[in-house]
């Protein structure tokens, strides 16, 4: 029994790498209606996918960009793959920022360029492989059964297709990290399985995803597991049922 008991101790995995941690964090951006944290702590590992329900009039825009190191908490540390965002040190912070990817919510597109030139603008600026990322575009048009990316300005762009291409936008080159704010804005139900889809291969690839959400928009409830439930409240982000946050 003792010999049993040691193999089985044995086999047991250790924990995947943390993709995103937020130590003692309290943020406050300019926004009055913005999601505000006070003292929070989350932890996300390699695969992991949380959801935080929010009342639909907080906005989560500036939360976000703390957590992708473009703001500066008040307090507490924000670290991606065990790198902080401390410092001057840009390139790192740069290198860093290319291995996330996010739907925005608001305004996520430069208006002067073609919705296909804003989809693949971060990828040429990171200096990806000009051929590695018209594949990979190809397949998530293939996987979302769109034929081709847009061509128009943003403007004159269906905003629910617009939302597609922001996924397509988060999903090229495999990101370790995905923030998705409200990524069901505009989109009828007949989308959610293919995101859902989409989210459940980058997580086998090792990604760790972070959807904000509220009540009145869709909420993937057992479709994909394991799944973090978490609600903003007080200024902290605290399991919605029970769970645990690691």
């Amino acid at each position: 029994m003792q010999q049993l008991a040691v193999e089985q101790e044995s086999r047991v995995e250790p924990p995947k790498p943390p993709v995103l941690e937020l130590r003692h964090v309290s943020f406050q951006g300019r926004l009055e209606n913005g999601l505000r944290l006070h003292d929070a702590d989350l932890l996300l590992r390699e695969g992991d996918f949380a959801i935080v329900q929010l009342d639909s009039s907080i906005s989560t825009r500036e939360a976000t960009s703390m957590m992708q190191g473009l703001q500066t908490p008040l307090s507490g540390e924000v670290l991606f793959c065990r790198n902080h965002w401390h410092g001057n040190d840009y390139d790192r912070h740069f290198g860093m920022r290319s291995r996330i990817g996010r739907v925005f919510e608001g305004q996520a597109w430069v208006e002067n360029l073609n919705v296909d030139e804003n989809v693949t603008l971060a990828f040429r600026h990171h200096g990806s492989d000009t051929e590695s990322i018209r594949r990979d575009v190809a397949y998530w048009l293939a996987k979302l059964e769109l034929h081709a990316l847009s061509r128009k300005r943003p403007a004159f762009v269906e905003p629910s297709l617009l939302q597609i291409h922001q996924w397509i936008r988060a999903f090229v080159g495999s990101p370790a990290l995905l923030l998705l704010e409200r990524p069901m804005q505009f989109l009828s139900s007949s989308w959610l399985d293919k995101l859902l889809e989409s989210i459940d291969e980058l997580r086998q690839r090792g990604a760790a995803v972070l959807w904000f959400t509220s009540e009145e928009e869709l909420v993937p409830i057992g479709s994909l597991q394991p799944l973090i439930r978490l609600k903003w409240q007080e200024g902290k982000l605290l399991p919605a049922d029970g769970g645990s946050l690691t």
